[in-house]
């Protein structure tokens, strides 16, 4: 069990990397709807080329079936729904707003799931450190000059349920007994290639919409979105792994200050971003959660 949450943790200190590429992707590229749908696309050839070229060393092959069909196209459309939503709610400068509802929301959501329906139960212990981290996140997002607008609050929600639903669904079908499902590689190259699909028709659409003219980037732009791609494509894999033996209702909030606390040790690092004393504070509460989830019975 210890093995399985130690890779579940080197997985986030992977992908502290792959935030960095990312965000130097939307430095050179920008934010915009067609350079996030540019993104996605990237993101979705990478997570569907890097389990094909696993199969070639380990016994696993290409498994396909409707069950897992169904939900690997119900997550791509959860994260994309997330993912206009987000972007509709950035148009209005409610960033901060989006990041505490995005994340609390989904570790509120994911450890309801595992509670009530997959049976999962957390020790006193546990819970506390899930109470903490659920503070930090909201001490370090959120700021007393950001209001949410009215008008955009059911995109907030909406962003929030989609985005804790991916983590759910991947977690649902990993655990699944009544259905018939594939293997982690086959469902994670499924995952990629209906995310290219759904993006692309995005772009198409959004490129459409806006007279034809589609936005050009740099070689370094598809650069940074390969590599931060690749990254996210493997770190995926190793939480469909560790999904199948670590319960959600610990591994969501854990995952989430792992997050936290690197990309934040990342920024101040390769940005040198500073941080307020409340932010910090915020970071000790995590850390401190962190620290009392690691020795938990």
């Amino acid at each position: 069990m210890h093995t399985y949450y130690l890779i579940f943790a080197c997985s986030y200190l992977l992908s502290t990397w792959g935030t960095y590429l990312n965000k130097k992707y939307q430095l050179t590229a920008g934010t915009g709807r067609s350079a996030t749908a540019v993104y996605m696309i990237v993101n979705g050839i990478a997570s569907a080329l890097l389990p094909a070229f696993m199969f070639f060393f380990t016994d696993e092959s290409l498994e396909m079936t409707p069950y897992s069909l169904v939900f690997a196209f119900a997550t791509v459309m959860c994260a994309a729904i997330a993912t206009v939503g987000t972007l509709k709610a950035y148009e209005k400068g409610q960033i901060a707003i989006v990041t505490t509802f995005t994340t609390v929301g989904s570790i509120v959501m994911s450890c309801a799931w595992g509670i009530l329906f997959l049976k999962e139960r957390i020790t006193v212990e546990q819970a506390i450190a899930i109470i903490l981290m659920l503070i930090s996140v909201l001490i370090v997002t959120v700021r007393k000059e950001v209001k949410i607008d009215k008008s955009v609050l059911w995109l907030l929600v909406l962003a929030a349920v989609t985005s804790s639903f991916t983590s759910v669904l991947s977690k649902q079908h990993q655990v699944e007994k009544t259905y018939a499902t594939v293997n982690t590689l086959s469902y994670s190259l499924w995952v990629g290639i209906i995310r290219s699909v759904v993006f692309g028709l995005f772009l198409l659409y959004d490129t459409k919409k806006n007279g034809g003219e589609m936005q050009k980037l740099s070689g370094m732009s598809f650069g940074y979105a390969i590599g931060a791609s690749a990254i996210s494509g493997l770190c995926y894999i190793i939480n469909l792994i560790t999904a199948v033996v670590l319960p959600i209702t610990i591994t969501s909030p854990l995952g989430t200050a792992l997050s936290i606390f690197l990309s934040a040790i990342m920024a101040r690092v390769a940005y040198h971003e500073k941080m307020t004393k409340t932010q910090m504070a915020g970071m000790v509460l995590c850390v401190i959660g962190i620290f009392i989830f690691a020795w938990s019975k």
